[in-house]
């Protein structure tokens, strides 16, 4: 009884300062440095080791339990390195979102070779092929992200490149458990990956 007891204030305890350190993080985006990429640009990125985890249905369902087994695997991590963004990369159709495929993942130091062997958890250890990519930032609500994707993929497009693969979201500022961030104040990286035509 004492050791469940323990258990529990320790998942409360870490699921508390995940909370916080996400709160603050969101918070304290220093967003002017990402003022260049209100335009779009084509640029070269290195492949990514990342913990992930994959959820079919609707991103407002699945997102919540995604980011907190995320964040519970990224800090029992030895030399996970320094916390980037989460990410997310869409497989499916957006106007179905109970279909869609939300691969949600954190960049991870290469020096991580293993995850910690938590109970039911679904997060696995894997790398992102990157390459050479067009992103662009969107500022405001997810909903709300078509003309920006529509004028990422017009760039892409006339600058003789052709987009592959799955649309990817690097969440600079988003959602928080006190809904503190608002909206209209979300800065998101979308980005897809190219091929020169």
């Amino acid at each position: 009884m004492k050791k469940a007891l323990i258990i529990i204030v320790g998942v409360i305890l870490v699921i508390a300062a995940m909370g916080v350190f996400f709160i603050e993080k969101m918070m304290l985006v220093d967003t002017s440095k990402y003022e260049y990429l209100k335009e779009p640009r084509i640029t070269e990125m290195p492949n990514q080791k990342m913990i992930e985890i994959a959820l079919t249905g609707n991103p407002n369902e699945t997102a919540g339990k995604a980011m907190g087994e995320l964040f519970t695997v990224f800090f029992t991590l030895k030399g996970h390195g320094p916390t980037s963004a989460p990410r997310a990369r869409w497989i499916g159709d957006f106007t179905s979102p109970e279909t869609m495929v939300g691969k949600y993942a954190m960049p991870v130091s290469d020096n991580v070779t293993q995850l910690p062997d938590i109970k039911d958890s679904q997060v696995k250890l894997t790398t992102w092929q990157y390459g050479t990519v067009v992103e662009i930032l969107h500022m405001g609500p997810y909903d709300q992200e078509w003309e920006t994707v529509k004028k990422l993929m017009n760039y892409a497009q006339k600058n003789g490149y052709q987009i592959f693969g799955e649309q990817e979201e690097e969440y600079l500022k988003g959602p928080d458990l006190l809904h503190l961030v608002k909206p209209k104040d979300y800065y998101t990286i979308i980005r897809y990956r190219v091929i020169k035509r």
